[in-house]
Parts: C-alpha cells; structure tokens; sequence
C-alpha cells in the first residue's frame, strides 16, 4: 500500500484554508466612506486560481469594517470580489481581501442591515428554492420570519 506523502506546502494550504476569518458586526464602505454592499464587487464564480476576477470598475476601492474572534479583533480591510455557498444551512457570503484571503461574512452591524438586505435576502431565496423548487412566496416570508437570524431582513 503506497502512502501519500505530506509537504510541507500540503500542511500549509490546508492550514490556511482551516483558519478561515470569520466577521460579524460588519459594514463595507467605498473610497468615500459611504456604505455599498458587497454586490457592487465583482463576483466570482471559481475558487481556481485560473479564474480571475473581473476588476471592470478600476479605481473603486471597498473597505471591509467588523470584528473577528468574538470581538477581540478589529477588522479594517480592502476587498476585491465576492462569492456565496448555498450547500449549508444558511448561504454563506465570502470576501476576497486584497491579500487574496476569504473572509467569511456574518451577521452584519445593524446600521449596515438596510443596505445588504436585499442581496441576503435573495441569497436565502436562492438557497429555499434551491432545496424547495415548489415553494412559495407566503411560504419562503413565513420560514424567514421564524429564524431569528434573519427575521431583520424580512418584509420590505
């Protein structure tokens, strides 16, 4: 039975990958200050380093604000791109920083909710369909409003 070997290189990837950035409590800000949402980044579709991301609005700079380790950690950050997972319990949103690291999103400060709102909630519907294709709308806002995490985003 042959035995894979592990490099040092291995250890250092998956280490990488398993100290993903969790932030919570966060708002996005561009070059201005004024809060965006993550949306306004281009979007990729592939964790390839082949795929490149689309950087088609050259000169727009968005800077990621929250906190990290249960608020031990001040996050202040330039970001690039966005993705999402839908193969969870909750679609996950995920920000490329500028030294090309994921960074994945939480619960957002509260004063930022209004302006992501309709991107996660589009996601969740996404994410109900995707399990659901059936479901409907009374169906979908009823679900939500039950999860105290996103009640926030429900109705508009």
């Amino acid at each position: 039975m042959k035995r894979k070997s592990t490099t040092l290189r291995d250890e250092t990837e998956s280490e990488i990958e398993f100290q993903s950035l969790f932030v919570t409590n966060y708002h996005l800000e561009d070059n201005d200050g004024e809060p965006v949402c993550f949306s306004v980044l281009p979007f990729k579709w592939s964790a390839s380093k082949a795929s490149k991301v689309d950087d088609t609005k050259k000169g727009l700079k968005i800077f990621l604000h929250g906190s990290a380790d249960n608020g031990l950690q001040t996050i202040f950050m330039e970001v690039t791109a966005w993705k999402f997972d839908l193969t969870g319990m909750k679609p996950e949103v995920s920000l490329l920083s500028k030294d090309k690291r994921w960074i994945k999103l939480q619960k957002p400060r509260k004063s930022f909710q209004k302006t992501v709102k309709t991107a996660l909630t589009t996601l969740y519907f996404l994410r109900c369909a995707k399990k659901n294709p059936r479901i409907s709308v009374d169906s979908f806002w009823s679900n939500m409003c039950k999860d105290k995490d996103l009640r926030y985003f429900s109705g508009f």
